[in-house]
């Protein structure tokens, strides 16, 4: 069936974020006197807040209060966000606008609003999307596939007529547990961690990524 939507993933697909993410971690965690090794940093791409400070807290044998570290967390990121340049990928703002002439176009992002918010007035892409779905829109995150399915129902399409633009091992397990096509993008996995992917390219700039909508 025919493409009638692209649904994009925010860090790690339209701009170069994740980094900030990193520095939140390391600035929350030193407040509680730990200091994060480069294999706990390393873990932190692609994953849900609470899942980081779950994993890293019993590591280090710590006890905290999950929830409240989870939303300081999100407060430090965007503090530095609003402070900072957010670099767009190459072909992302181009696929966007060459897409909302054909397609719906929306985000599912696991991000709360205030964190979207902040990284799409940053990047001008605050008005590119006709629905945007975050954290607070979902009971359940990736590689739950709840928030796609709930993205697609509301641009008014089919899974069947849907194709994700993900970075993240569960990214493309929410797409493909949700019954889409998937684009992986390797900005932040190499592509054989992305290998349940339909298709796997290094920028969205790929001309395979425009033929593949298409299809």
């Amino acid at each position: 069936m025919n493409c009638r939507a692209v649904l994009f993933d925010m860090d790690g697909v339209l701009c170069d974020s994740e980094p900030y993410h990193v520095q939140a971690f390391i600035i929350l965690f030193k407040r509680y006197g730990i200091r994060l090794t480069k294999k706990d940093t390393a873990e932190i791409f692609g994953r849900l807040d609470e899942h980081i400070i779950k994993d890293v807290c019993h590591r280090k044998k710590m006890r905290c209060t999950i929830a409240r570290m989870g939303k300081e967390k999100r407060k430090i990121v965007v503090d530095i966000m609003r402070k900072k340049t957010i670099p767009v990928f190459p072909g992302v703002k181009e696929l966007i606008s060459r897409c909302r002439g054909t397609y719906r176009v929306g985000l599912a992002t696991s991000s709360s609003k205030q964190e979207y918010e902040a990284v799409l007035r940053k990047t001008g892409l605050r008005r590119a999307f006709h629905k945007i779905l975050g954290r607070e829109d979902v009971r359940t995150h990736k590689p739950s596939p709840e928030v796609y399915r709930k993205l697609c129902a509301q641009l008014g399409c089919t899974p069947a007529q849907c194709v994700v633009i993900e970075d993240s091992i569960a990214g493309v397990e929410a797409a493909k547990r949700a019954k889409m096509r998937c684009i992986a993008v390797t900005n932040s996995f190499p592509a054989h961690k992305l290998r349940l992917a339909d298709l796997i390219v290094k920028q969205l700039d790929d001309a395979r990524v425009w033929e593949f909508l298409q299809c």
